[in-house]
C-alpha cells in the first residue's frame, strides 16, 4: 500500500488546491500531519476507518438480450473490493430502501405509485429503458436509498459513497 503520504485525500476539490468555492467550509479537517517515522504511518494507514460503501446489485433487473446497460459490472465491482488486499478499507453495506413518502417529496405520487405497482404507462417506461419488474422497482428504491444513505454519512463524517448508478 502507498504510504500515507502518498494516498488520496478526502474533501473539497478548493481545500486542496486554494480555489475559491461558494461552498461553506467542512467543520472538520483533511490536513495530514506530517508522520515522521515509516512505521508510525503504516499504523495510521491501518487504522483509517472502512469507507462504507452501500450496494443494490442484489436485486436482479431482467433485461432482454442484447440490452445495453452492464448490469453484471456492478457485481463485479463489489466482489472486486471484496478481494482486495487491502478490503478491509471498504465497509460494503446493503442499500437501504427509500420510502415512498421520501420520493414523493420530489416526484409525482401519481406517477410514484403507478411505477411501484406497476402499472404505468408503457411509453413511459420505453422512456425509463428497462422492462418494469420488481427486481426493478426494489433496485431502483435500494439505489436511491443508497445514495441518500452515503450523503447523510459523507455529511456527518466527510466521505461515503455508492456502488449503484443508471437505474433511478
Amino acid at each position: 500500500s502507498p504510504p500515507l503520504d502518498k494516498r488520496p485525500v478526502y474533501g473539497r476539490h478548493s481545500e486542496h488546491t486554494g480555489a475559491k468555492s461558494a461552498h461553506a467550509p467542512l467543520p472538520f479537517s483533511f490536513e495530514r500531519q506530517a508522520l515522521p517515522d515509516p512505521t508510525i504511518r503504516a499504523l495510521a494507514y491501518w487504522a483509517l476507518p472502512p469507507l462504507p460503501l452501500f450496494y443494490c446489485d442484489q436485486y436482479d433487473i431482467p433485461l432482454p438480450p442484447g440490452h445495453k446497460f452492464p448490469l453484471a459490472k456492478y457485481c463485479l465491482l463489489r466482489e472486486a473490493l471484496n478481494t482486495r488486499d487491502d478490503a478491509h478499507l471498504f465497509d460494503l453495506q446493503p442499500a437501504p430502501l427509500i420510502t415512498r413518502e421520501d420520493i414523493v417529496q420530489i416526484h409525482d405520487a401519481t406517477y410514484v405509485d403507478s411505477f411501484l405497482a406497476g402499472t404505468i404507462d408503457p411509453q413511459k417506461m420505453r422512456r425509463i429503458g428497462f422492462p418494469w419488474s420488481p427486481g426493478l422497482v426494489q433496485r431502483t428504491l435500494a439505489s436511491v436509498g443508497g445514495t441518500l444513505a452515503a450523503t447523510r454519512i459523507a455529511l456527518q463524517t466527510g466521505v461515503a459513497g455508492t456502488l449503484a448508478g443508471g437505474t433511478h
